[in-house]
C-alpha cells in the first residue's frame, strides 16, 4: 500500500493511486474520504482506523500547520479493498483568501466519490458555526442533489474527538443531527430527499491523548464496522483501475463548472456521464492493448510468413486466423469484466467491442487478401506445369485439360474456403458491407433538384439487416474469384488446342473426334514438329545477332594489333 498524492495544493490533478492495482476485475471496493478543519488529527484517524501511513502533525516540532496538501489516497489492505482519502483541512491560514473555492471544490470531490464521509469535528466546537464547519455542509447539501447519483445513499459519520468520558453522546447527537437537519430546510429542500442521499450518524471518541488506548481500540472498530456494514454497497460503477481516470473527470467538471462560492455556484455534475467517459477510456486502453501485445505480434507474424512463402500457401491459415480472433476478444472481454455489470458502462463497453471486432475485420481482411494471392499463383503455377506437356489438337486433350483445369479449380477453391475469417467475425463483416453499401448508396445519390427528392438513402441498420437477411450470399467474393480463376485457367488451355491445331499437318481436320486409334508415328512426328520450331524461335536471336556482327565486321575490318 502507497499513499500518493491525487490532488496538490494548486489544485492540480496528479493521482497515480490505481497504479500498482494489477487486477482489472476489481469492481468491488468502498471508498472512504475524511474531511474537516486543519490540524484535527484527520489523518491520524484514517491511519488508525484503516491502516494507512499518511504524514500526521508533529506540533511540538513544527507547530499547528497544514500537513495534508491537497488530496491524498491509499488503497487499504482490506477484504475487500478501501479506498481511503484524506481532504486537506479547512479553516488553513496558508490558504488565505482562496480557501473557500478550495474547500468547496475538495468537498464536492469527496462526496461524489465517496461512499463513506467522515466528518472529523471537536467535541468543544459542537454547536458552533464556523468551528463545525457548517458553512461547507451548506454548500455540499446544495449541490448534493445533483452530485449524488446511486442507488444507496452516502454515509455521513461525524467523528466527535476528544469526548469526556461522561460526556452525554444521546445529547451530541441529536444536536448535530438537527443543526445539519436545518441547513438543509434552509436550503427548501424537501427531507425526503436527505434520507435518499444521506445516511447520518454519530460517533464519541474518548481523548486520544489521556485515553490512547480506549481511543485506539474505539477508532479501529469503527472501521471494521463501516467495511462490515458497506458490504452491499462494495459494487462501484468503475472498477478499481479506472478510479485514477474518474476522478480526474469528476475533479476537472468540479473545477470548471465551480467557483467555489457556496450555494449561488450555478453546478450540474453528471456522475453517469463521467462513468461512461471513464469506461469508454479505459476500454479503449483495453482496446488498444490488445493490439500491442501478443495478438498484434501474431498478426505481424502471420504477414511476414505470408510474404516470406509467397510462392507455397500456409497450411494452417484459417485455424491460425481462428485462434487470432477468439484470444483478442478473450483478452478485451477479461480485462473489461469489471464493467460488465455496470449499467452506465455497458454502452461503452460495447461500442469498444465493435471498434474490436470492426479492426479486426479489417486487419485480417488485409492479410487474407495477401494470402489469396499467394494461393491464386501457388494453383496457377503448378497447372502450368503439369499442363506443360500436353499438345493441343491431339486426341484426348480436351478431355485430359478440363480434367486437370477442373482439378485445380476445386483445389483453389478448397484453400479459399478454408481461409474463410471466422463465424464470430461475421456481424462485424455485415457491419463493414452495410455501412459500404450505404456510401455507395449516399454517392449514387449525391444528385440536385428533384432527382435527389426521389431517392431514399438506407442507413446502416437498413443495410445490415437486408445482409443479415442474405447471409447464404456472403461466399458471393470468393465465387467470383473461383470463377475469374477458371476463365484463366481455360483461356490458357484455348490458346494451346488453337496453337496445336495450327501446328497439326492438315489443320483442324487431323483432330480425331471418335475412338479411331492413331497411328504411332504421329505422335512422334508431331512432337518432333514441335520440338523444332521451339528450337528455331530459340535460335532465331542468336544467329541474327551473329549476322549483324559479320556485316559490321565487313564494313570496319580490325586493325592490325602490336
Amino acid at each position: 500500500m502507497t499513499e500518493c498524492q491525487i490532488i496538490d495544493a494548486q489544485g492540480r490533478f496528479v493521482g497515480a493511486l490505481t497504479n500498482d492495482v494489477s487486477d482489472a476485475s476489481i469492481s468491488s471496493y468502498l471508498v472512504v474520504s475524511v474531511v474537516g478543519c486543519q490540524s484535527g488529527g484527520k489523518s491520524t484517524l484514517l491511519n488508525t482506523a484503516f491502516g494507512t501511513s499518511f504524514p500526521v502533525l508533529d506540533a511540538p516540532k513544527s507547530g499547528r500547520r497544514r500537513t495534508t496538501l491537497g488530496v491524498w489516497g491509499a488503497v487499504a489492505e482490506c477484504t475487500p479493498p478501501v479506498v481511503v482519502l484524506d481532504v486537506e483541512g479547512t479553516d488553513s491560514r496558508e490558504r488565505g483568501e482562496g480557501a473557500v473555492a478550495f474547500q468547496a471544490r475538495t468537498a464536492m470531490l469527496a462526496l461524489a466519490l465517496s461512499d463513506v464521509v467522515l466528518v472529523n469535528m471537536w467535541a468543544h466546537d459542537v454547536g458552533r458555526h464556523s468551528a463545525a464547519n457548517y458553512d461547507l455542509f451548506e454548500t455540499v447539501f446544495a449541490h448534493a442533489a445533483s452530485l449524488r447519483r446511486r442507488d444507496s445513499p452516502v454515509r455521513l459519520v461525524v467523528v466527535v474527538r476528544d469526548c469526556e468520558p461522561d460526556a452525554p453522546v444521546h445529547d451530541i447527537s441529536r444536536v448535530l443531527t438537527g443543526d445539519l437537519r436545518n441547513i438543509w430546510a434552509s436550503l427548501k429542500k424537501p427531507d425526503k430527499l436527505f434520507n435518499q442521499l444521506f445516511s447520518l450518524r454519530v460517533l464519541a471518541m474518548p481523548h486520544k491523548k489521556y485515553a490512547p488506548e480506549r481511543f485506539s481500540s474505539e477508532v479501529k472498530e469503527m472501521g471494521k464496522s463501516i467495511i462490515s456494514s458497506g458490504e452491499q454497497q462494495f459494487r462501484q460503477p468503475v472498477p478499481l483501475t479506472g478510479f485514477d481516470t474518474f476522478s480526474r473527470e469528476v475533479w476537472f467538471s468540479i473545477c470548471h463548472k465551480t467557483g467555489g462560492d457556496g450555494p449561488d455556484a450555478a453546478f450540474t455534475l453528471d456522475l453517469p456521464r463521467h462513468v461512461a467517459l471513464t469506461a469508454h477510456y479505459k476500454c479503449g486502453e483495453v482496446l488498444t492493448g490488445v493490439f500491442n501485445g501478443p495478438v498484434g505480434v501474431r498478426l505481424e507474424e502471420l504477414l511476414a510468413e505470408i510474404e516470406l512463402n509467397w510462392n507455397k500457401p500456409i497450411p494452417d491459415f484459417g485455424s491460425r486466423i481462428d485462434d487470432i480472433a477468439r484470444d483478442a476478444f478473450l483478452q478485451y472481454d477479461t480485462e473489461t469484466r469489471a464493467y460488465q455489470g455496470a449499467k452506465l458502462a455497458g454502452d461503452a463497453l460495447r461500442q469498444r467491442r465493435r471498434e474490436l471486432g470492426a479492426k479486426l475485420v479489417g486487419i485480417l481482411m488485409e492479410r487474407r487478401e495477401r494470402y489469396l494471392w499467394v494461393c491464386r499463383e501457388f494453383c496457377r503455377k503448378n497447372f502450368e506445369d503439369e499442363f506443360r506437356p500436353m499438345l493441343g489438337g491431339t486426341n484426348g486433350f480436351e478431355r485430359n485439360a478440363k480434367r486437370l483445369g477442373n482439378s485445380f479449380v476445386k483445389r483453389y477453391r478448397h484453400l479459399l474456403v478454408g481461409s474463410r475469417l471466422p463465424s464470430s467475425l461475421d456481424e462485424f463483416i455485415l457491419a463493414n458491407e452495410a455501412e459500404r453499401k450505404k456510401e455507395e448508396i449516399a454517392s449514387d445519390g449525391d444528385t440536385t433538384g428533384e432527382e435527389s427528392a426521389g431517392i431514399q438513402i438506407l442507413d446502416t441498420e437498413q443495410a445490415f439487416q437486408e445482409l443479415s437477411d442474405n447471409s447464404d450470399d456472403e461466399g458471393d467474393d470468393d465465387e467470383y474469384s473461383v470463377e475469374a480463376f477458371k476463365k484463366d485457367l481455360f483461356r490458357m488451355v484455348e490458346e494451346r488446342r488453337r496453337l496445336g491445331e495450327i501446328m497439326l499437318p492438315g489443320g483442324s481436320n487431323l483432330v480425331a473426334a471418335g475412338p479411331k486409334p492413331e497411328p504411332w508415328w504421329k505422335g512422334l512426328l508431331i512432337r518432333g514438329a514441335i520440338l523444332l520450331i521451339n528450337y528455331l524461335q530459340a535460335t532465331q536471336g542468336q544467329r541474327a545477332a551473329l549476322k549483324l556482327q559479320r556485316k559490321h565486321e565487313k564494313e570496319f575490318p580490325p586493325g592490325p594489333t602490336f
